[in-house]
Parts: C-alpha cells; structure tokens; sequence
C-alpha cells in the first residue's frame, strides 16, 4: 500500500505542474486490497464483475419501482438547450 501511495503522490503532483487535477479512484487499490484478502489474482476481474453485476441489478430493481429510468443528478455545464 505504502507503494501505491507513494505512486498516486508522484502522479498527483506531476499532472498539478501541468495544470489538470486527475486523481486515483477505487480502482487503483482495489488490487492491493484484494490481495490483502486473500483473492487470487487470477480472481480479480471476476471479483470486480461480480460486484458491479449486483449493483447493475440494484439499479434495475430501482427503476422498476417506478417505471422509470433513475439518472444521477448533475449540473450541466454546457449550452443553454434551445426549444424546437
């Protein structure tokens, strides 16, 4: 773990002297930890699938409840939508 810190902290400062902010998201350790646990690596993709199938399904189960599809909220940046 002391390695994937020490690899984020260089990153994060190389792209700051660039001017953009790009950060490390769940993903860059989720190995580290899997290995922690005892998950082979050759279980890894499988792992993260399956987890992310389940949320999927969540996420259906959701919409149903409504017949509708549920969208994240966010703030759009981009042009004001013209009426047609």
């Amino acid at each position: 773990m002391k390695t994937l810190h020490t690899l984020e902290t260089v990153f994060n400062q190389r792209m700051h002297a660039k001017g953009k902010e790009v950060w490390a998201n769940l993903e860059f350790y989720k190995g580290a930890v899997y290995e922690a646990i005892g998950i082979p690596s050759d279980y890894f993709t499988a792992v993260f699938a399956m987890s992310r199938g389940v949320g999927w399904l969540a996420h259906f189960i959701e919409s149903r409840a409504d017949n509708r599809i549920i969208r994240p909220r966010a703030n759009y940046v981009g042009p004001a939508f013209r009426k047609t």
